[in-house]
């Protein structure tokens, strides 16, 4: 008579641990990248207020006043610097806002563009 089997091995014991370790690995990655993603578009989501803000900011502004700036007085985004570019064709003026900061050692902008009339 045979003997019934009544656990496992620790052959199978060891495969099913390499698989556990190799799928908690691989979910623990899709974790990080996917909050690096999230931080990353909540930067920008500030950039753009920032740069609506300065927008604003120059509506208060006479037509003739509007000129080209730098503004380092922003800290909502690490090392956060904004430049503000005028261009004027004929009876309007181009405006660029430029957001620029550090984000994971590397430099990100953005860029937010209008025009005023006379």
């Amino acid at each position: 008579m045979l003997k019934q089997k009544r656990g496992f091995t620790i052959i199978e014991l060891m495969v099913v641990a390499g698989i556990l370790v190799i799928s908690i690995t691989a979910l623990l990655g899709s974790i990080v990248a996917s909050y690096r993603l999230l931080q990353s578009e909540i930067n920008k989501a500030i950039a753009a207020l920032d740069a609506q803000y300065v927008l604003e900011k120059l509506k208060s502004e006479s037509f003739d006043a509007l000129s080209s700036r730098t503004d380092i007085n922003f800290t909502n985004l690490a090392n956060e610097s904004i430049n503000v570019k005028v261009t004027q064709t004929g009876q309007k003026k181009i405006v660029n806002v430029t957001v620029n900061w550090i984000e994971n050692g590397e430099t990100r902008s953005f860029l937010l563009s209008t025009f005023f009339s006379l």
